[in-house]
């Protein structure tokens, strides 16, 4: 639904054009789960077929998404703009198979769900104008056996090691803490 979806990104953009924010650009489903569509889900392609659909799709929706901000914004360029991509499960995946991001754009790593960071930039990545953020989860709302949402779950030395490694590895530019409850 390529038209409701575009005008609701116009509208976030206009809504916080006055604040200092972060655009995070891409798209994934619904629930933490992959996007699909029909054009592509209910094809006569094979999987990879399928997947290279879905890299191709979702490097339009960076596209349209830049340039929105571009127009919306004013800028002369839509890298004016800090942005942000999340490469996280199934767009991990994506990412891992070819899908381009622009340079300027900040690639926020994410930690999987028992506090170790999933994965740090490469040489090439490390070389990216937009740099490097960390996502790290302090609480994780999943099934109830996987779950957990209290402040001290992942053990405060587990952490510090994998923010220090994180950092010493060039994510610097922008770290955000998934916090749950405070309750401790």
């Amino acid at each position: 639904n390529r038209e409701v979806i575009q005008r609701y990104w116009r509208e976030s953009i206009n809504m916080n054009r006055d604040y200092e924010v972060c655009y995070t650009i891409g798209m994934r489903g619904v629930h933490d789960y992959g996007f699909s569509t029909k054009v592509i889900d209910d094809s006569a392609a094979d999987d990879q077929q399928k997947e290279k659909a879905r890299v191709r799709l979702l490097e339009k929706i960076m596209e349209d998404q830049r340039n929105m901000l571009e127009e919306e914004l004013g800028l002369h360029s839509p890298g004016e703009a800090l942005q942000s991509f999340i490469p996280y499960k199934e767009v991990l995946d994506l990412y891992d198979k070819g899908l381009q991001v622009p340079y300027d754009v900040t690639l926020i790593w994410v930690n999987d769900n028992f506090g170790y960071v999933r994965r740090y930039p490469n040489a090439k990545e490390k070389a990216r104008s937009g740099g490097h953020g960390l996502y790290y989860h302090v609480s994780y709302w999943a099934a109830p056996d996987m779950s957990y949402l209290f402040f001290n779950s992942i053990p405060l030395a587990h952490m510090t090691n994998e923010l220090y490694k994180a950092y010493k590895e060039g994510i610097r530019k922008m770290w955000v803490l998934n916090v749950g409850a405070l309750k401790p």
